[in-house]
């Protein structure tokens, strides 16, 4: 139950982090762009 509580939280975070990149990605694209 612990690992799988932990495997869910890691992927979770991944998620938000990887979230978190593209939009500044695709912001520093955009204001690139312009």
């Amino acid at each position: 139950m612990n690992k799988a509580l932990s495997v869910t939280t890691t992927t979770l975070l991944l998620l938000l982090i990887a979230n978190v990149f593209i939009d500044v990605v695709l912001r520093y694209a955009f204001n690139n762009s312009s």
